[in-house]
C-alpha cells in the first residue's frame, strides 16, 4: 500500500503517546480535535505512534476511486521510531 504510494498533499505526525488500540474511527477522532483538520482529506497522511516506539499506525484516505480509509499497522523488527 505505502511503498507504492507517492505524492501525498501533506503528512501529518500525532507526536506523544497515542492508544493503538483506537479503530479509523478513534483515530480520525484525534485528527478533528488536536490537528482541527478534516481526517477525510484525500491524498493525506496521519502517522500515530503508541507508547512502543517500534509500533505505529497509519491512517490514509487515498484518492483511488473508493470511498473509505486505509488503516496500516506497522511493527519495526530491527529499531525503533525516535
Amino acid at each position: 500500500m505505502l511503498s507504492e504510494s507517492t505524492g501525498f498533499q501533506a503528512i501529518y505526525i500525532y507526536c506523544g503517546k497515542c492508544n493503538l488500540r483506537k479503530g479509523i474511527d478513534g483515530l480520525a477522532t484525534l485528527v478533528k480535535e488536536q490537528f482541527h483538520l478534516d481526517p477525510f482529506q484525500k491524498e493525506v497522511l496521519f502517522l500515530f505512534c503508541g507508547c512502543r516506539t517500534d509500533r505505529f499506525k497509519v491512517q490514509i484516505r487515498e484518492g483511488d476511486g473508493f470511498d473509505g480509509f486505509g488503516l496500516l499497522y506497522k511493527r519495526i523488527e530491527a529499531g525503533r521510531l525516535r
